[in-house]
């Protein structure tokens, strides 16, 4: 039976109050109600006013009856309120809304397949991915973008589950479909996650692709990935992508972006590599290398940029200062104090 209090809102809810008390009592019974607040709660859904906040409730509630409400509705809602509700059965993960929805994101209302092919990716069963998959050839361009948003939410999903084999192939279904570029990247992003050492090769070359909205997605990707001991194949991924860029794989200037995303990532195997574009690199690779080197910490990079500090570029000279700046620890402090009989005036002046 119904709570006491349950009673007492239910009976407000299909009273003569007004709307608002009525929205405040759809809260409350977002926190008491029962299977027993359904029906009043599907009668406001048709409702412009009330039907986000009957929606709270059902959301919350419990139960197979507060899911059949939510499917019913669909069948006589229209516009913003079935979105709400294609949303919340998304939210409530309710498989057996799978049919309609994939009905839904078939249809010719835009706003309305979007919402469903969201609501799929949520859901994250077998039908539906399996549905998802199947309107990646859809002859409708949207139908086949909605389709490729929710593939990758679902396969996010999979990958949280542990589940990485099942997720990987479903960002390289999204990524062979006909789909537009920003999708194509979000699959890169799971493709790389949940590819293992296949998605670490996948980061790399990614660092080489033309779009650079792709670069773009591997670079956020890059920052992203475990540091340390555990991030060790990751740095190295980078470490090739920046040897491929100055091989001719790529525009050289993207090399300067990955040096920083080395930097971050507080790489302590890419120091050599760091080092030797300080070294050699062309001018504006080369400024990158030592602003990371600063960056980086290691006492290994003091010498190299105490000799860049007098170097007849000033925006190499300019970077090594700020390099130096950047150090700290016991370790280079005793180095620089070494380095205070230097004969050189711009060695003992950064000193």
């Amino acid at each position: 039976a119904a709570s006491a209090k349950e009673q007492q809102l239910l009976a407000v809810l299909t009273g003569d109050a007004d709307e608002a008390t009525k929205a405040i009592t759809c809260k409350q019974l977002a926190i008491v109600g029962s299977s027993h607040s359904v029906d009043a709660l599907e009668a406001l859904l048709p409702n412009e006013r009330l039907a986000s906040w009957a929606r709270i409730a059902l959301e919350a509630i419990p139960g197979p009856e507060a899911s059949a409400a939510l499917r019913r509705s669909t069948a006589i809602l229209r516009g913003r309120e079935l979105i709400g509700v294609i949303n919340t059965l998304g939210v409530r993960q309710d498989d057996a809304a799978v049919p309609l929805l994939l009905t839904r994101l078939s249809g010719s209302d835009d706003a309305v397949a979007a919402a469903a092919a969201a609501a799929l990716g949520r859901i994250d069963g077998a039908a539906a991915v399996a549905g998802l998959e199947a309107r990646l050839i859809s002859t409708n361009e949207k139908c086949r973008d909605a389709a490729a948003e929710a593939c990758v939410v679902a396969g996010e999903s999979l990958l949280a589950e542990g589940k990485a084999a099942e997720a990987a192939a479903l960002a390289a279904a999204v990524r062979q479909a006909e789909v537009s570029e920003q999708r194509k990247a979000e699959a890169l992003r799971l493709a790389i996650l949940a590819g293992g050492d296949d998605g670490l090769a996948l980061l790399t070359e990614s660092f080489w692709e033309p779009s650079r909205r792709l670069f773009a997605m591997a670079v956020t990707t890059a920052r992203s990935l475990p540091r340390g001991d555990a991030g060790l194949a990751a740095d190295q991924a980078v470490v090739d992508g920046i040897e491929g860029l100055l091989a001719g794989k790529g525009p050289d200037a993207r090399a300067g972006v990955l040096l920083d995303v080395l930097a971050q990532r507080s790489s302590k195997q890419a120091v050599p590599l760091v080092l030797r574009l300080a070294a050699e690199a062309p001018q504006p690779v080369r400024v990158a290398a030592i602003e990371a080197a600063g960056r980086l910490g290691d006492v290994s990079v003091l010498e190299p940029l105490l000799a860049a500090v007098a170097d007849s570029d000033a925006e190499v000279a300019a970077a090594a200062r700020g390099g130096l700046i950047s150090l700290s620890g016991d370790e280079i402090d005793a180095a620089l104090i070494e380095r205070l009989q230097s004969e050189s005036p711009a060695v003992l002046a950064a000193v």
